[in-house]
């Protein structure tokens, strides 16, 4: 289909929840039941194993209004105890997030909730502002250990960021969730070894280590390709189990 990019997102109606079997989720670190929802779309960062692609680099925000609106609808119609935020980035604008944690703090509404970003999108006063706000768990892509490899990454952070972003997520009281990478385009054996040292050392409440894939259209597919280590129909393979 054409592709097409809601550039409103404060005109879209609330999902259908009600169609949903909502008692049959469940998330490990959540409280049930629990709800889920989108407070931005679209995602400015160029991570080379990313599966956005251009069109996805416009980021578009719901007013924080309109999504506090949503956290209460989940709390009075299905007695949701937590919120779920499914962002790429939950704070890439820090404008935003702050506006939406002031207004659960305006309407004193008390709730749980957790979400995704990136150790360059947070600092110390903006964590303790969504701690004060609900936030329990922060999930931090945080890929490599090594500085070289998350520089081949296109990652655009550094290891002194990462220590940071946890060391003031844990000074706010929260819980950190980390996702690690390895298996990355030339990486060595000693720069996997890097980053289970780096995630022995940040030691956070919970750790997702994930193994590098050429997804379809990334720059990582095709590096891949060009250096003959799979073929253009990789994928279709992939999907199918052929490899």
């Amino acid at each position: 289909n054409k592709i097409s990019i809601v550039k409103d997102l404060n005109g879209l109606p609330f999902p259908a929840v009600h169609l949903l079997p909502n008692n049959r989720y469940s998330l490990a670190n959540a409280k049930s039941p629990f709800g889920s929802i989108v407070t931005s779309r679209g995602c400015p960062f160029t991570c080379c194993f990313c599966i956005r692609g251009p069109i996805d680099r416009y980021v578009r925000f719901r007013d924080p209004e309109n999504v506090v609106d949503e956290i209460e609808y989940l709390i009075k119609d299905f007695k949701v105890k937590e919120i779920n935020i499914r962002n790429d980035t939950v704070t890439v604008k820090k404008a935003h997030i702050t506006g939406i944690c002031e207004e659960i703090l305006r309407r004193d509404i008390k709730v749980r909730w957790q979400g995704p970003t990136r150790v360059d999108c947070v600092d110390r006063d903006l964590l303790f502002l969504m701690k004060k706000a609900g936030c329990h768990t922060v999930r931090y892509g945080i890929e490599s250990g090594n500085q070289s490899v998350l520089d081949r990454m296109g990652k655009g952070t550094s290891l002194k960021q990462v220590r940071d972003a946890v060391g003031w997520t844990r000074e706010a009281g929260m819980e950190v969730m980390a996702y690690f990478m390895v298996g990355y385009i030339d990486e060595t054996e000693k720069e996997m070894m890097d980053t289970v040292n780096f995630a022995r050392e940040l030691n956070p409440d919970g750790a997702i280590f994930s193994i590098g894939t050429p997804l379809p259209n990334t720059d990582l597919f095709y590096k891949a390709v060009e250096r003959g280590l799979i073929e253009k129909d990789y994928w279709k393979e992939f999907v199918t189990g052929k490899r």
